[in-house]
């Protein structure tokens, strides 16, 4: 469960950061969007996922495998920054 919503996070945030740089041509605010989207999506999973969980409900969200979900923001944040790196801007 936890891969799908990485990898659908991964996806998403990179398609949308840089068709944001190709729209604006500035690489800082397709990185911002990168970040915000990849913030929102994955601490919005983590949140429903802890109200449908019991389990994570009962002990919290710290003793479960879901948690990680926190943890992906800024690898996936950092993997979006270095693949914004080689998109080249068609002027």
């Amino acid at each position: 469960m936890n891969f799908v919503i990485i990898s659908i996070t991964f996806l998403l945030s990179t398609l949308v950061s840089i068709y944001i740089k190709k729209i604006s041509k500035s690489k800082a605010i397709s990185m911002w969007v990168a970040f915000g989207l990849n913030t929102v999506i994955l601490i919005s999973a983590s949140w429903l996922v802890y109200y449908l969980d019991e389990e994570a409900a009962l002990f919290g969200l710290a003793q479960t495998r879901f948690s990680i979900l926190l943890f992906f923001i800024p690898v996936l944040t950092w993997v979006n920054f270095i693949i914004l790196q080689f998109i080249k801007i068609e002027k």
